[in-house]
């Protein structure tokens, strides 16, 4: 067990970084509040700001929080106990995707992925 420091960055962690490119291939990728040792911070909820670059469209986030009432599909989403999942989905087209995460005071995070 390890003890968390302050809030500091912000991770992304895909399932897969392969994808189809037939407009079904689907990418979970969570995204992690961590301190500077890259210990996951278990109270941190900041709300993240996804921006998504290339052949693909975020089909939903969320926190597993019960009693969150943001919408699925919007592009900006609270972190719940230091983190939570956003679901990608391709479309027909292949290419290079980037999905980048950020939030007040953390630093920012880039994931990139290829659609084929």
């Amino acid at each position: 067990m390890k003890t968390a420091g302050q809030p500091s960055r912000i991770e992304l962690l895909p399932d897969v970084t392969d994808l189809h490119a037939d407009g079904k291939g689907v990418c979970h990728v969570e995204f992690r509040i961590v301190d500077e040792n890259g210990v996951r911070v278990p109270d941190a909820e900041p709300e993240v700001n996804f921006d998504l670059t290339g052949p693909a469209g975020i089909i939903g986030i969320g926190n597993g929080d019960l009693n969150n009432s943001e919408d699925c599909k919007a592009n900006v989403h609270r972190a719940f106990e230091g983190h939570g999942l956003a679901i990608l989905e391709t479309t027909a087209v292949p290419g290079s995707i980037t999905l980048k995460a950020t939030a007040p005071g953390l630093e920012s995070a880039s994931v990139t992925l290829q659609s084929r």
